[in-house]
């Protein structure tokens, strides 16, 4: 079964890849921009919902609303790095500010975006504004360029105001012990190790612990058990069979 979901997964992504070489020339034409969007490789970081995208120039110019989305082209998954036409802008003049937000067309299938890059056609101008946040289905997200401003600069008070609530939310502190530090009361998703991540750990820690034995009695396996847990036996054996046991 899960080959056969992989094979299918496969086909799809081929023939996106396929539509938007076909759909990228003709976008070319009537575009000056390319915007570059990189989803972040965090656990469930993609996202099917409607994404938009506006341009501020630095006098306060707007775009139109932009989507991004190339048809037949399953987009803004996991760990991709994608490229959508911009509709022309004419004498736009330097990029300064954008403001990106996605519909709720799948309200709970957040997005966690690493950075959005735009590039001039022709004079090759690049502008880039790092992200590094989850785009929730409720909230619109204004980025500046390098996304770097000093407080009493910073024409998005609000936003701020709730960016700061949600991580005092999200890191609420706990003292354990009086006397000692204190702790996050629950450590998020975002600064945990991935099961992925762990289960790689663990297997190196094996190799490691199991070329270190001098035995393989009984007490021994027992022992590598413990150590290499949450390995189970059958890995164990596998480990045995390829000799890295001494």
């Amino acid at each position: 079964m899960g080959n056969i979901v992989a094979f299918v997964k496969g086909a799809l992504h081929y023939l996106g890849n396929l539509a938007f070489h076909l759909y990228k020339p003709n976008a070319l034409k009537n575009c000056d921009h390319l915007i570059h969007v990189q989803t972040g490789d965090k656990k469930g970081a993609g996202t099917d919902a409607n994404v938009y995208i506006r341009l501020f120039n630095e006098t306060g110019v707007t775009s139109s609303e932009i989507l991004l989305d190339v048809p037949f082209r399953d987009d803004l998954e996991k760990g991709t790095l994608e490229v959508f036409p911009c509709p022309m802008l004419g004498d736009f003049g330097p990029i300064s500010r954008i403001e990106i937000w996605r519909d709720e067309a799948a309200p709970w299938d957040d997005w966690y975006v690493d950075y959005v890059m735009i590039a001039h056609v022709g004079s090759k101008t690049k502008y880039y504004f790092p992200v590094h946040r989850w785009i929730r289905s409720y909230r619109r997200y204004s980025i500046k360029e390098f996304d770097v401003v000093l407080p009493q600069h910073d024409d998005c008070h609000a936003a701020r105001a709730d960016e700061l609530k949600e991580k005092r939310m999200l890191y609420e502190f706990v003292r354990q012990v009086p006397g000692l530090p204190t702790q996050v009361k629950t450590l998020p998703v975002d600064e945990s190790f991935s099961n992925e991540y762990k289960v790689g750990s663990n297997f190196v820690s094996a190799v490691l612990t199991v070329k270190t034995v001098k035995h393989k009695d009984a007490v021994s396996f027992v022992c590598y058990k413990k150590l290499i847990s949450p390995l189970d036996g059958a890995t164990i054996f596998e480990l045995i069979k390829l000799n890295f046991l001494l």
